[in-house]
């Protein structure tokens, strides 16, 4: 069992940006937002996990009823998997393949077209810079997977040393767009840190805080205890209002889908929770 003292120590130490003790600390996630029939897209984020490939995932991928998915870590062996399991359904499909983590893949149901793709310094974290031509207008995105929070020395030490490597990761991917962009989805490796605060600077806000579905897209199993964490975002710009977020309890993956829908603004100010 978690004991309030350790939560405490955990909140103090920083830990919760990576590693959620939401549940186990007895905080409850606020009920989401009722979808709306008047959404205007609708997209998913999924980290497939390069080292777990299974049927069970590329199940969950083909359940997802959305435009627009943003799948990371995906492999060649995934892209075949992916491409039968979605034949027919999207019309236009991105890959962009990078070992040896894995790349990044778009199946979209609106015509997409690659800005920038970019690899961090250590030539295994990609960031994918998109316009999206959507019936409503071209949106501008970004999708990402970020440095996850490991150091040399692990894991432990990484939670307290790979906040402002993620941070400037995403600082160079927001300059692909000479303004803020409209959705910025994917693995961020934090629940909130220097990366989602580098977002939110330019006016862009968390589709989960604003839905009040507080739910946890990451789940590590131990012999000792079962870690969850929030690491997947769909954070969004001033052109969209989230009218229902989930999170998707399937796969194999270490992560779960996360989607979210939204209908346009009519102030274009969004909201901004």
């Amino acid at each position: 069992m978690i004991t309030a003292g350790l939560c405490r120590f955990v909140r103090c130490m920083g830990w919760v940006a990576t590693v959620s003790l939401v549940v186990a600390c007895g905080e409850r996630a606020k009920p989401r937002l009722s979808a709306a029939t008047s959404a205007a897209l609708s997209v998913a984020t999924y980290n497939v996990n390069h080292e777990r490939f299974a049927p069970q995932t590329v199940a969950a991928a083909a359940g997802l009823d959305v435009d627009v998915m943003f799948l990371q870590e995906v492999t060649q062996r995934w892209r075949g998997a992916l491409d039968r399991a979605l034949a027919g359904r999207y019309s236009h499909v991105r890959y962009m393949l990078s070992p040896p983590e894995g790349g990044m893949a778009v199946y979209s149901r609106f015509p997409v077209r690659s800005v920038r793709f970019a690899i961090e310094a250590e030539g295994l974290f990609p960031a994918w810079c998109l316009k999206l031509v959507t019936p409503h207008g071209p949106l501008r995105i970004i999708a990402v997977h970020l440095h996850p929070p490991v150091d040399e020395y692990g894991i432990v030490s990484g939670y307290l040393t790979t906040d402002d490597e993620r941070g400037a990761e995403m600082k160079a991917h927001l300059a692909c767009f000479d303004a803020a962009p409209d959705l910025v989805v994917g693995s961020f490796n934090e629940d909130f840190g220097e990366a989602t605060r580098a977002v939110a600077a330019l006016g862009l806000g968390q589709a989960q805080m604003a839905a009040r579905v507080v739910k946890p897209t990451w789940r590590w199993p131990t012999m000792l205890y079962d870690f969850e964490g929030r690491p997947d975002h769909i954070m969004y710009g001033r052109r969209l209002v989230p009218v229902a977020v989930d999170v998707v309890d399937g796969g194999a993956s270490d992560h779960l889908p996360l989607t979210a829908a939204f209908r346009l603004s009519e102030s274009g100010s969004g909201r901004r929770d």
